[in-house]
């Protein structure tokens, strides 16, 4: 998977240090949930909870499959 190699994180590290895509909320509302989650303004990414910032890039349709899929909405909390 692209997002592990580029960002240097194992299959493991996105799983540990939740990973979240940043969308538009009227793609899906749920997204709605996700605050601050915009670093340098950018509208869309990817960040690790391990420190917001530290991987943040453009992510390709399978990547933001990946990610969504580990960041569920019964997980938002």
């Amino acid at each position: 998977m692209d997002l592990v190699h580029r960002c240097g994180l194992t299959a493991e590290d996105l799983v540990r240090h939740i990973v979240y895509v940043c969308k538009p909320h009227h793609l899906d509302p749920w997204w709605d949930d996700i605050k601050a989650c915009s670093p340098g303004g950018k509208p869309c990414g990817v960040i690790s909870a391990v420190e917001a910032g530290v991987c943040w890039q453009d992510l390709t349709i399978e990547e933001e499959a990946t990610a969504v899929s580990l960041r569920r909405p019964s997980n938002l909390g």
